[in-house]
């Protein structure tokens, strides 16, 4: 009974798992470690501890190291720089100037005469009822080999001017000066020396810098038999490297880039290197018997020069403009129409697959200060912009704003106030390049050898308020002569340690470069020394596309 009552009552046991025979070895392992501490001495645990903790010591030492090490760059300052990603850098190589002309439309054809809608504000309408698209067809060609008929330009002296650490530029009235020298390199000339030469003492110093404080290049040239002297482009090349090492200042909103005061001119580049090298420099100059035209200054008036230019008036504004070929916030005046007023709330100027855009809202803002615009339609931008001028009692203004383009339609504008009644425009045919040599630039603050550009002295390099980050990388790139391309920081992660005035003074690009990356948080940069180009900031692969590549690389597939 007993034997059977414990059948009946005695709980099953559990079946037992055996783990595999790898897992209970491991197992086993860690069971042991706490086993094999207990039986180590106080002196090997003290032993243990103390290697511990200098592998950590030395560990944070590397880690530091690794974090706090820069790249040391090098760049050759008389290697060509024919490398593929210089070349398609944002300066690459000194190339000749493009002599392509576009117009268009043929200056012969006449333009139909718009009507004209007022708005509320600076703003207006202009409409095409009936718009023809005309072929543009081939533009007469400007360029000529050697200056026209027996006009000539002498290339008389040449002068540099570097930012230098202390300069006033906040004292409104300065202006720097400076050093010229013989176009030949092997005299400095002085005050007394150009005075005798005839060169104007205005031509002798230069506009402050505004917001690009690079070294200035300028030459120094004598004209003759020029009613109007017109520099378009001036650019310079490294005669070693082959790098292009000048910028237009115009195109910087800097200063013009010529002064002409009597036969003597003065014209000026934004230089962009700081150690003596020889140059070669280009210049482009319009040649040829000028012509001037008188236009009334009515809406749709018009003047033709020969087979090259046609322009018609279109109006004037109170600031400076805007010309779109589409109608956004625009209030027609009372003056308008009901009817007509209602269509330009709808205007819509691409509507239908095959209509035109035949209106064109001009406005201004309006607001302080003011700068009085005149407006044009032109039937070619590269003979408006390039060949005229407006003569106003100052002189001849020629500066031309590019405003809108829309097929055969192209407008232009000037800022300065439309005369009341009739404008005069002038205008030079043919245009030539011209080429000087350069062979030295002895007063550079780095001599001509230096071993690396990366390690040069830059005595000043002021970034304006802003504190443009593009422009303090471009600074770095183009003194050492290497191609650069960035995703900019600054915008969410602010540079540390940045001078009160926003000025680096003595620096290297490398010196420049170490602070960028020590002083702006999440920065990287690599350098590809055979393609002369610097990566800022480039986009990363991921931590399993750096694992996918290394055993693609050991693997050699």
């Amino acid at each position: 009974m007993f034997a059977s009552e414990s059948k009946l009552t005695r709980k099953a046991e559990p079946k037992q798992i055996v783990p595999p025979k790898s897992e209970t070895l491991y197992f086993k392992f860690f069971l042991t470690i706490p086993n094999l501490i207990l039986l180590m001495s106080k002196r090997t645990l003290g032993c243990l501890g103390i290697g511990i903790g200098i592998y950590a010591v030395l560990s944070a030492v590397l880690i530091t190291v690794v974090l706090l090490h820069h790249e040391d760059f090098h760049s050759p300052p008389a290697e060509s720089r024919s490398a593929y990603g210089y070349t398609e850098s944002r300066l690459g190589l000194f190339k000749d100037f493009s002599t392509d002309v576009e117009q268009q439309r043929p200056a012969a054809e006449e333009m139909d005469i718009p009507n004209r809608w007022e708005g509320k504000g600076d703003s207006f309408v202009v409409e095409w009822e009936d718009r023809k698209i005309l072929d543009p067809g081939v533009a007469p060609d400007p360029w000529l080999d050697e200056l026209a008929d027996d006009q000539e330009v002498e290339f008389i002296a040449y002068g540099i001017w570097v930012p230098q650490p202390d300069d006033p530029l906040n004292d409104e009235d300065w202006r720097p000066r400076p050093t010229f020298r013989t176009a030949d390199g092997s005299t400095v000339l002085s005050d007394e020396d150009l005075a005798e030469l005839g060169v104007p003492e205005a031509l002798l110093s230069l506009p402050a810098p505004s917001d690009y404080h690079t070294p200035r290049l300028s030459l120094l040239l004598r004209t003759k038999n020029f009613e109007y002297v017109r520099f378009n482009d001036v650019r310079a090349g490294d005669q070693r490297t082959g790098a292009k090492v000048t910028y237009d200042l115009e195109s910087l909103g800097e200063q013009d880039r010529s002064d002409t005061e009597g036969e003597w001119t003065r014209l000026d580049a934004a230089l962009l290197l700081w150690h003596d090298t020889p140059l070669t420099v280009k210049a482009t100059v319009l040649t040829g018997e000028a012509s001037t035209q008188e236009i009334q200054t009515r809406l749709g008036e018009q003047i033709v020069f020969g087979d090259r230019l046609r322009i018609q008036w279109i109006g004037s504004t109170k600031d400076d403009p805007s010309v779109n070929n589409y109608i956004s916030d625009f209030t027609p005046a009372k003056s308008v129409p009901p009817q007509k007023a209602k269509q330009l709330k709808k205007h819509d100027p691409y509507s239908g697959s095959t209509r035109r855009a035949n209106i064109f809202q001009i406005r201004a803002e309006a607001k302080p200060p003011l700068l009085p615009s005149l407006v044009v339609r032109a039937s070619s931008n590269d003979y408006l912009q390039d060949h005229c001028g407006l003569v106003t009692e100052d002189g001849i203004e020629w500066d031309w704003d590019y405003d809108e383009e829309d097929d055969d339609m192209y407008f232009a504008s000037l800022n300065v106030p439309a005369p009341k009644d009739k404008a005069t425009f002038v205008f030079i045919p043919n245009t030539t390049i011209l080429e000087f040599e350069i062979p030295a630039l002895p007063d550079m603050p780095n001599h001509s050898d230096p071993e690396d550009l990366f390690d040069i002295t830059l005595p000043r390099i002021t970034l304006g308020s802003d504190r443009d980050e593009t422009q303090f990388l471009g600074y770095i790139a183009v003194a050492s002569q290497v191609g650069w391309d960035t995703d900019t920081k600054w915008k969410n992660h602010p540079p540390k340690n940045m001078p009160l005035d926003n000025t680096f003074r003595n620096e290297s690009p490398q010196t420049l470069m170490n602070w960028y990356l020590d002083n702006t948080p999440t920065s990287h940069v690599r350098f590809d020394e055979s393609m002369l180009v610097l990566h800022i900031n480039e986009e990363k692969d991921s931590w399993w596309d750096s694992v996918v590549a290394w055993f693609q690389a050991i693997g050699g597939f």
